[in-house]
This record gives C-alpha cells, sequence and structure tokens, in this order.
C-alpha cells in the first residue's frame, strides 16, 4: 500500500528537521515547504532585475562592512575599510 503524498512531505519535512538539527552548526530558522518555494520565488525575482540585484548586494555588502567593523576583523579601533576595492595589477 502506497501513503499519500501529502503524509509523504510531512514525513519527510520531519526527517529533514531532525537531521538538520543534529548538524553542529547556528541556525536561525530552517525554511522548507511553501515558505522555501516562497522564498526561492523572491530570489529569482532579484535576480531577473539587475537593478534590484545591485541594490540587494549593495545592502549586503555594507551590512558586512558594518559587521566586521563592530565584530570582526575591523573591531576595536584597527583600520576601517574604505569600501573601496584594490586593483589587481
Amino acid at each position: 500500500m502506497t501513503k499519500p503524498l501529502s503524509e509523504i512531505r510531512t514525513l519527510a519535512s520531519q526527517v529533514a528537521e531532525s537531521l538538520l538539527s543534529e548538524e553542529p552548526v547556528r541556525k536561525s530558522q530552517v525554511i522548507v515547504g511553501l515558505q522555501l518555494a516562497e522564498l526561492r520565488g523572491e530570489v529569482r525575482a532579484i535576480y531577473q532585475d539587475e537593478a534590484r540585484l545591485r541594490e540587494t548586494i549593495g545592502a549586503l555588502y555594507e551590512q558586512t562592512q558594518k559587521y566586521a567593523g563592530d565584530f570582526g576583523a575591523n573591531a576595536g579601533g584597527g583600520k576601517k575599510s574604505t569600501g573601496k576595492r584594490k586593483s589587481a595589477s
């Protein structure tokens, strides 16, 4: 006897959550199912719009620079990055 697809999805989700909880990495959220499908749609939309992609990447860059300045390699009054990259010669 085969199981209905909805039961298989539920069981698969439970197994995935169990396996992911065993991973020794920090997670703030695990996204599966409908939430994952929605997130994938949002990401695809960003990648298809160059202006939106540039805006998103720029915002992420600024956030990582702030984090590095507050907690990372640039923390504690060390040399701050100007945000400009050195070109390869």
